[in-house]
């Protein structure tokens, strides 16, 4: 039988003692429990209260995980460099006449004026470019034998990079990337 709302597996228990945390406007609160189960007013003792996170915890921990995720890419693109600092100290500067000659015509054809390393490193499996000051084109050890031809359209491709500036652009994604961590477009379009 239902009892002023109360269904039979439930009863109602008006809770009169207001909680220090709680607004002192709510301190008539109803607590609703299964029938049979004791409450804070039938045992005489607080029930303890299971909350979810409150505004305060949340303020803290949204930034915080905001903030690690930052750091995380940004530790993750050091050390990307990093690693192409070290491949470039271990790479050798391709100076023969033949690669010079290759390279000036290219450089002129793409309009790049800046100074261009050109090296070659067995880390290396396919021709890359980077840098935004100081740009080095790194080709694999065995760009030594290609024929001129190969050489021309390589050196034209990874010069198209630097002249475009793609260095820089990629650095700004993966500020954004950083920034953004959490937002899967962002990583679809980096």
């Amino acid at each position: 039988a239902d009892v002023a709302g109360v269904s039979p597996r439930t009863s109602a228990v008006r809770d009169v003692t207001p909680r220090q945390s709680e607004n002192p406007l709510a301190a008539d609160a109803i607590t609703i429990a299964p029938a049979g189960v004791q409450t804070s007013q039938t045992t005489g003792r607080q029930a303890p209260r299971l909350t979810s996170f409150d505004a305060e915890s949340l303020a803290i921990a949204v930034p915080a995980a905001w903030l690690l995720g930052v750091l995380s890419v940004v530790g993750w693109l050091a050390l990307g460099r990093l690693r192409l600092r070290r491949i470039r100290r271990g790479a050798w500067e391709l100076r023969s006449a033949d690669w010079r000659d290759v390279l000036g015509e290219s450089k002129a054809e793409a309009g790049v004026t800046r100074e261009v390393l050109l090296a070659t490193s067995s880390y290396v499996t396919t021709p890359l470019t980077w840098g935004w000051f100081a740009p080095v084109v790194l080709l694999p050890d065995d760009a030594i034998d290609w024929a001129e031809d190969h050489r021309r359209v390589v050196l034209r491709h990874e010069l198209a990079h630097v002249s475009r500036r793609d260095s820089f652009t990629q650095l700004v994604a993966g500020v954004v990337c950083a920034l953004y961590w959490f937002h899967p477009l962002v990583w679809i379009t980096e």
